[in-house]
């Protein structure tokens, strides 16, 4: 892409958008709150060039279907941010949410007409969607304009239902419309055994801003404090900056003292010492000694050469992931737990030789997991 002619913040806003990382992304929403005019009016301009026209020699993640979608949703995303919003923006948005080919792009097209103008998204709404995803959305935006009760009779049949996709969706739609009635249900659905993804789903549902104080009060009514913290710490585990921030929100109301002994206790925890650390930094606490990962290139060999030590961890190569990158320290360090990063790795040198890790490899973490190697 040629940002030449663009501004410097709207150039750098482009890139954040196509190639940043969730966080990165998250937070450019609130910086383009603070553009002038002319800058929001440009990358408008280029973000509509990039939802409706020929990008075919554009930037790869546009193209790949791998990220094309998650791009494009935020370009959605962005779209619904930028002023003006006008009557430009929102038939953008409505033939997304009719045409586009990916249903992910259709649902936030479809949520953004909605935080904008609910009218506007009972229009493009289409509960014939082939998608279960959008149709569901689409039912729940028209179930809005409901009276009364009438609004969710549809929605304790599908978080009731034994598969989880069913739950899913009902809860992505109720992430955008928001009730204050269902947050008995959600809180319930808690306790149902239900795995991590449905937990994630469940509190952000009940943290909306269309949810109000309603949802963080049922929680707090309905269950104990070491149960939150579970349920917090759960939805915690993988998650970015920002989700962790929204859910330290639950939290907050807590006794303070109690919170800060339990979430230091977890630090030391191998499944939930990261979300511990990471839910304790999002309060404002001070975060115990714990094993640290280092950032760039070390990360980058140590991953390689622990799954040299570790096969079983070979999930490491694709993933990067912060958490099991500190169980497989603390394994590789097991014998030696004050060893320090760097004679850690050349202790695995040793036993696997020096050579760099493999080239192919290192050239797609560093191109596609750029952002991986410098997580916290």
């Amino acid at each position: 892409m040629d940002n030449r002619a663009l501004g410097p913040r709207v150039s750098a806003a482009l890139d954040t958008l196509i190639k940043g990382s969730e966080d990165e992304r998250d937070a450019l929403r609130g910086d383009m709150r603070t553009f002038e005019p002319n800058e929001q009016r440009q990358l408008k301009a280029e973000v509509i060039r990039l939802l409706t026209e020929d990008y075919s020699r554009e930037d790869f993640r546009l193209n790949d279907p791998k990220t094309a979608p998650t791009v494009r949703g935020w370009l959605v995303y962005a779209l619904g941010t930028l002023k003006p919003f006008d009557d430009q923006s929102a038939s953008v948005l409505h033939t997304l949410a009719r045409e586009d080919e990916s249903d992910w792009v259709r649902y936030w097209s479809l949520a953004q007409l909605f935080d904008f103008n609910p009218h506007f998204a009972d229009d493009a709404a289409n509960e014939k969607d082939a998608s279960d995803l959008v149709r569901t959305l689409s039912k729940a935006i028209r179930a809005s304009f409901a009276p009364g009760e009438a609004k969710l009779k549809w929605l304790p049949r599908l978080l009731e239902s034994s598969e989880l996709r069913r739950k899913w969706v009902a809860l992505r739609a109720l992430q955008i419309v928001g009730d204050a009635d269902a947050a008995p249900q959600l809180v319930a659905l808690l306790t149902t055994e239900a795995p991590d993804t449905i937990v994630y789903d469940v509190l952000l549902a009940l943290t909306t801003e269309r949810m109000g104080h309603a949802g963080i009060a049922e929680i707090h009514k309905s269950l104990e404090i070491t149960a939150i913290l579970n349920f917090v710490l759960r939805a915690c585990r993988g998650a970015a900056a920002h989700r962790v921030r929204r859910f330290a929100n639950i939290v907050k109301p807590l006794p303070h003292d109690r919170v800060r002994s339990l979430l230091s206790a977890a630090v030391t925890a191998n499944k939930d010492g990261e979300p511990a650390r990471a839910l304790l930094t999002a309060l404002g606490y001070a975060v115990p000694p714990g094993v640290t990962v280092p950032t760039g290139e070390w990360r980058l060999e140590f991953a390689y050469r622990a799954v040299l030590d570790q096969p079983a961890r070979f999930e490491l190569l694709e993933t990067l992931d912060v958490t099991n990158l500190r169980e497989a320290i603390q394994a590789a360090a097991a014998g030696a737990p004050q060893i320090s990063p760097d004679d850690l790795l050349a202790q695995m040198r040793a036993r696997h030789g020096s050579a760099a890790p493999n080239a192919l490899w290192t050239a797609w973490v560093e191109t596609v997991q750029a952002a991986k190697l410098d997580q916290n």
